[in-house]
């Protein structure tokens, strides 16, 4: 009996498992079919090859860090502050370059095009913001 009973609550955790993990699948899709929306997005395909799009900018930009930091003159013995400074200064800028590059390899030039706008955008607004 005591057996049996094991299995029933295994059987019930099993269930509130598959339970939860199908509330977190509806929260996914209705996060996605949003993006989707906000983006102007019309097919999944795109949708994913955008999200490809950004993991492979990404990625490229850390390998462009490393010969930047050497052009610089940044090793262990610099200070932290510097080299967080040089790695925004530099590596932002690179990497919407990749994103730009990417997007256009990819055919999805014009949606990088205005997210990289729309992404600059906000630092003018700050500069306006902290001039003004």
């Amino acid at each position: 009996m005591y057996v049996f009973e094991r299995q029933i609550k295994g059987i019930i955790l099993s269930f509130d498992t598959v339970k939860q993990n199908m509330s977190i699948s509806v929260i996914s899709f209705h996060m996605f079919k949003r993006l989707k929306e906000k983006w102007g997005i019309e097919s999944n395909f795109q949708f994913w090859l955008i999200f490809g799009i950004f993991a492979i900018s990404g990625t490229s930009s850390a390998f462009v860090k490393i010969p930047i930091f050497i052009l610089t003159g940044i090793d262990e013995t610099t200070e932290t502050w510097v080299m967080v400074l040089i790695y925004l200064l530099a590596i932002t800028p690179a990497y919407f370059t990749l994103l730009l590059f990417y997007g256009f390899i990819f055919g999805q030039f014009r949606f990088f095009w205005n997210f990289t706008k729309k992404f600059l955008g906000r630092f003018a607004l700050l500069k306006k913001l902290f001039i003004a």
